[in-house]
């Protein structure tokens, strides 16, 4: 009995390391190959290094010029040119005319300034020397430019056929068009005449671009159009 007790032991112990064999190889191929969420969570993901380089456009030359290509505006030689007068006067002492001044012209109506500009430039005017365009009356319009290009405004103009109109003054109450003003003294309308025209003058420094802006509040202030306490504002 004994003997046949010890041959079913080593029986059940060799069955016992058979089926933890098993076990344990069960066990290694789950882990190695999981299933479900595990399949998801662990499963290998593709490689994203050469398609995101593939789709990064700055990694393609062909596109890259294209871009800059397309962002590059072409200036003209008479816009260069002009660049290189305008810089130039940075450096050059103010001529013995330097200031400003008011032209008028006739007009057939208040067209928008950017309609205006457009007609200066097919005229062959360079806009940057228009500081300032207004209305100041029906069928006039005003340019206020630096007295060193009045004459060259002028000739320019002239090869169009088109004069100055010499006889507007802002500063005159026959041009007062609101019948309010009727009423009022002649000294009252002279008054009312210097205060619109002051208005214009303001609302011309505040349309300039800087710095061009403060160096035209300058010479109204030192014209004594406008106030030191109105410079400094600007400035």
């Amino acid at each position: 009995e004994l003997i046949s007790a010890k041959s079913r032991i080593q029986a059940l112990e060799a069955e016992n390391q058979s089926l933890r064999q098993q076990h344990h190889q069960t066990t290694s191929t789950t882990l190695d190959a999981p299933t479900g969420s595990l399949e998801s969570r662990y499963a290998s993901l593709p490689p994203t290094t050469n398609t995101q380089q593939s789709n990064n456009p700055w990694n393609d030359n062909y596109r890259v010029q294209h871009m800059k290509n397309r962002n590059r505006t072409k200036v003209s030689a008479a816009t260069l040119q002009k660049r290189k007068e305008a810089a130039a006067r940075a450096f050059t002492t103010p001529s013995e005319t330097h200031g400003l001044c008011f032209k008028y012209f006739p007009t057939r109506g208040r067209k928008p300034v950017s309609d205006q500009r457009k007609n200066l430039r097919q005229l062959g005017i360079d806009n940057s020397r228009i500081l300032d365009i207004h209305y100041p009356d029906t069928n006039v319009v005003g340019f206020l430019i630096h007295n060193d290009y009045a004459t060259e405004l002028l000739d320019l103009m002239k090869q169009h056929n088109l004069e100055p109109n010499t006889k507007f003054d802002p500063h005159n109450p026959q041009y007062l068009r609101d019948k309010k003003y009727l009423d009022m003294s002649h000294d009252e309308q002279i008054i009312q005449a210097d205060l619109i025209q002051y208005n214009r003058i303001l609302r011309a420094i505040d349309y300039v671009r800087q710095p061009v802006k403060f160096a035209v509040a300058r010479f109204f202030c030192h014209t004594q159009v406008i106030t030191p306490a109105i410079l400094q504002d600007v400035l």
